[in-house]
């Protein structure tokens, strides 16, 4: 199938165990693939059709996939899209800033935005928290 990936195929033939949930996404590099563990990802930056990972290390990866494809993949994970172009990782939110505009500060001391369509229903997730 058109647009399909190699990990996918592989799952289909009954390859890999489809029951269990991947800890891992699989990211095809020049040299060959790169196992990034799901929960070492801090937050997901996009811009267009890329994505640039984020690790809980300081690292980060360029990858060819679409926010939408990346938040599919960690729909098991506590993840949260926080603004149009951000996915983060709820276990790595430090601080959240309320100026004008609502900032998160990771864990990593990076800051990322919370767009304001999507801030009372984050700061209601954590008031129930």
């Amino acid at each position: 199938m058109k647009g399909e990936r190699p990990e996918d195929k592989i799952r289909q033939n009954g390859d890999l165990n489809s029951g269990t949930q991947s800890y891992f996404l699989i990211i095809p590099t020049r040299n060959g693939f790169e196992f990034v563990n799901k929960q070492q990802i801090s937050f997901v930056s996009a811009e267009r059709a890329y994505c640039t990972l984020h690790l809980r290390d300081g690292s980060s990866l360029l990858i060819s996939r679409s926010l939408c494809q990346i938040q599919e993949e960690l729909k098991d994970l506590p993840f949260y899209r926080v603004h149009h172009s951000y996915l983060v990782n709820l276990n790595c939110i430090k601080r959240v800033h309320q100026t004008e505009g609502a900032l998160l500060q990771l864990e990593c001391g990076r800051e990322v935005p919370l767009a304001r369509s999507r801030k009372e229903a984050f700061l209601e997730w954590v008031k129930a928290r």
